[in-house]
């Protein structure tokens, strides 16, 4: 038979019966001796093998939010993915067809109301014993219902020997220069970008000092 009342409870009977104790705040505990059997009062003290398991599955600290350098793997593959759109451009037009090798980080130029990009890639063409050859483009950022790729080419050329670009150009007198532009040179990309001569390409000939100091 069960009894219970404010000093204790007797549950069930026979063989491996127990006493439960009713506290002032009348909640059931068990008597000393007893671990308490409660689903919620076991989860409340996670033993320290759960515990080490939890800190070895704990997810890493998210980078300052701050850091605004561009992460390089996203840089590759907007290049790759600028150079790919540039050679199928290039072949619709050339009997010799060339095959992207590899592409380098590409400099963005914001100018007013639109956006330029410059871009050195390499490529191999289909004849045999071909070498690498090294290629500049420029792109023209769009609207995809102006253009499907969200780009219009407006120059893509292989370079050769006279390639400007392995140091920062400045002006020499040999050039037109009117109006703040040096229409020979580009002043908004590093040395590593190698680009023609000439005015084949739109962006980066502003030649007022520092004034393309932060696309670099």
């Amino acid at each position: 038979m069960a009894m219970d009342s404010r000093q204790g409870r007797s549950l069930g009977g026979g063989r491996g019966r127990r006493s439960l104790r009713t506290g002032q705040d009348g909640h059931v505990r068990a008597p000393a001796g007893h671990p308490p059997t409660s689903g919620a009062a076991a989860s409340c003290s996670p033993s320290p093998s759960a515990s080490l398991a939890g800190e070895s599955t704990r997810a890493p600290e998210r980078k300052d939010p701050h850091d605004l350098r561009p992460n390089p793997k996203v840089q590759l593959a907007q290049a790759k993915r600028f150079a790919t759109g540039v050679l199928e451009h290039y072949n619709k037009n050339k009997k010799i067809k060339f095959e992207l090798l590899d592409a380098k980080p590409v400099i963005s130029i914001p100018v007013p109301r639109c956006c330029y990009t410059h871009i050195n890639f390499t490529a191999r063409s289909s004849e045999e014993d071909s070498h690498e050859q090294l290629f500049f483009a420029e792109i023209l950022h769009c609207s995809k219902r102006r253009a499907p790729s969200g780009f219009i080419i407006t120059c893509c050329e292989p370079l050769g020997s006279d390639s400007a670009g392995q140091k920062f150009r400045q002006p020499d007198g040999s050039s037109v220069v009117s109006k703040n532009a040096d229409s020979t040179y580009c002043f908004a990309c590093t040395e590593r970008m190698l680009h023609p001569r000439g005015e084949n390409y739109v962006a980066g000939h502003c030649n007022i000092p520092r004034v393309y100091d932060y696309v670099r």
